[in-house]
């Protein structure tokens, strides 16, 4: 006889992708706001430098942009690259701390 109380599998996205989604998403909001800040209060001059360094090692595809294509590159590029530094560092954090659950 088989049991009766067979579940289907769930739809919903487990706890730890949409907390690395959380992270990727909140990572890059935080550069777009930072970005935009920049670009509203700096001069040129400087504001160009700080992006520049501020998206290293994905600023070195653009370096040589001014202007609205440095911002639209910076905001499009560099909020990739910190969104996916948001995400591993909140996988790295979740590992760490499952391994010091489990001793």
């Amino acid at each position: 006889m088989e049991p009766t109380d067979r579940r289907a599998p769930s739809r919903r996205p487990s706890r730890r992708r949409s907390a690395l989604k959380r992270a990727a998403l909140g990572a890059a909001v935080l550069h777009t706001l930072a970005v935009l800040w920049f670009w509203a209060t700096w001069e040129v001059g400087l504001r160009s430098g700080w992006l520049v360094w501020m998206d290293l090692p994905v600023s070195l595809l653009y370096v040589g942009a001014r202007g609205k294509a440095l911002l639209a590159a910076s905001l499009v590029l560099g909020g990739l690259w910190w969104a996916s530094v948001g995400a591993l560092l909140s996988a790295a954090v979740a590992v760490v701390v499952g391994r010091r659950r489990r001793d």
